[in-house]
């Protein structure tokens, strides 16, 4: 969403996921994040928490600890992900 902004310090995204039986795969990047829920149900861990979130929930987390997340439920989850450099 923000490609074009030079010396931009965030990156801004419209994400989509699936709903999956799989177990959530779990990952880590610097910095931090921010996610707010657009549509849908989202299971998101974050560490050794897990949360169901839906439209209008947020949540900001440091994006060293390790996360994943996936649609709860049989519909997409569709959330809004900020992520600082």
């Amino acid at each position: 969403l923000g490609a074009r902004f030079a010396g931009k310090a965030m990156e801004p995204f419209i994400v989509t996921v699936e709903p999956s039986l799989k177990d959530v795969h779990l990952n880590s990047h610097p910095g931090q994040e921010f996610n707010y829920v657009l549509s849908g149900s989202l299971m998101l861990t974050v560490g050794e928490n897990t949360l169901v979130l839906t439209p209008g929930d947020s949540i900001y987390f440091d994006a060293s600890t390790p996360h994943g997340m996936r649609a709860d439920g049989n519909e997409p989850a569709t959330f809004l992900a900020v992520i600082t450099a």
